[in-house]
């Protein structure tokens, strides 16, 4: 018998609770935007897909916390709530499991990320994603 853990469920979001690792999602994203050939198995393409899009929900998450705190009218709100807004719209509908879905997630992955740097060199400072305090925990 096997044990898997579920991390991610597309109607039962963490609401960022869990570490986004970013380095590791975001070289996921671009080796998927460097893949010209379809080279992998169809599961494993399923497998990105899923992973991509989980942590893009994640992102969002964190994203609009982030933003919560800034003026209805500021600048880099309403840039981040109009990417979030199409990048959640675009993954609410199912993503197939193949070289073009995974394409599509990572795209969506790195204009999140990119928000996110637009965020951080906004007036007002940085305000960092979640993610693994010095200890390997979220904090």
């Amino acid at each position: 018998m096997h044990r898997h853990t579920v991390l991610y469920h597309l109607h039962a979001m963490t609401d960022g609770l869990l570490p986004l690792d970013q380095a590791v999602h975001k070289a996921l994203a671009t080796a998927m935007l460097d893949l010209d050939v379809d080279a992998l198995h169809p599961g494993d393409y399923a497998q990105i897909v899923l992973q991509l899009t989980g942590h893009a929900f994640a992102v969002a998450a964190a994203l609009r916390t982030r933003c919560a705190g800034r003026a209805r009218a500021d600048g880099g709100r309403v840039r981040v709530e109009a990417a979030v807004g199409d990048v959640l719209g675009t993954l609410a509908k199912p993503v197939p499991g193949t070289l073009d879905g995974a394409k599509n997630c990572a795209r969506a992955v790195i204009a999140l990320h990119t928000c996110a740097e637009h965020l951080d060199n906004a007036p007002g400072g940085p305000r960092p994603l979640p993610g693994p305090g010095p200890h390997g925990r979220s904090g």
